[in-house]
């Protein structure tokens, strides 16, 4: 027997063992479509979730908007709550950091943009790297801070993840393919999210197709194909 042929196939199998403990190195908050117009049980992380380094993105889509409420999307207790404004289409994303004395205290509200699109799904990505948070829309990067304290974490070794906030504030919003990562997304890894689609509508989902029957250049009927 050759022995390195089989130390090859050993290695072999254990590098496509590591990569796919690497790839499946998240947490499913919702694969499919949700409603955040009713209360969604919250979601344990079940990927290191008191890590310093992580990602969460979301598809998320604002049919109506309430101007009487705050709009929270996602949240994690104690970490980062990411939220529409109540009167103005205004994205921000807080995290608590662990400043002077220790008590984890939310940071000033981050803005990821002050023009949400309404009526249209839209894929959000935030990337935290102990200090550092970049904020994406649509695969692109928006906004990119630094934190002046060190961000807080879970104080235990279980949390949860919750859409609509936590309590949750009833909106007329819905997600899905919502997910956290326990690592660092690499701006290429978002693009390719967000190019990926959301398996509910596709990036032409604004446009339509009609067909108009014309008499001596009147327009006399018209078919909408979609």
């Amino acid at each position: 027997m050759n022995w390195f042929i089989v130390l090859g196939v050993v290695i072999v199998i254990l590098g496509i063992y590591l990569l796919y403990l690497y790839f499946q190195n998240y947490t499913t908050v919702a694969a499919n479509l949700v409603n955040l117009n009713n209360a969604n049980p919250s979601v344990a992380i079940t990927n290191n979730p008191n890590s310093y380094q992580y990602s969460v993105g979301a598809w998320v889509y604002v049919n109506s908007w309430n101007n009487n409420v705050t709009k929270p999307i996602l949240a994690i207790p104690g970490q980062f709550n990411l939220y529409l404004d109540t009167t103005s289409p205004t994205l921000y994303f807080d995290i608590s950091q662990n400043c002077a004395g220790g008590s984890a205290t939310p940071s000033p509200p981050m803005i990821v943009t002050d023009n949400f699109p309404l009526q249209r799904w839209t894929y959000i990505t935030v990337v935290v790297d102990n200090y550092f948070v970049d904020m994406y829309v649509d695969g692109k990067l928006l906004q990119s801070m630094k934190l002046n304290c060190m961000q807080s974490v879970p104080s235990t070794t279980t949390a949860s993840i919750y859409l609509g906030g936590s309590p949750t504030i009833i909106n007329d919003v819905m997600m899905t393919k919502v997910y956290r990562w326990s690592y660092v997304l690499a701006p290429q890894d978002v693009w390719k999210n967000y190019i990926g689609g959301n398996g509910v509508s596709t990036s032409f989902s604004s446009y339509g197709m009609a067909v108009d029957i014309i008499k001596n250049n009147q327009i006399q009927n018209q078919f909408r194909i979609f």
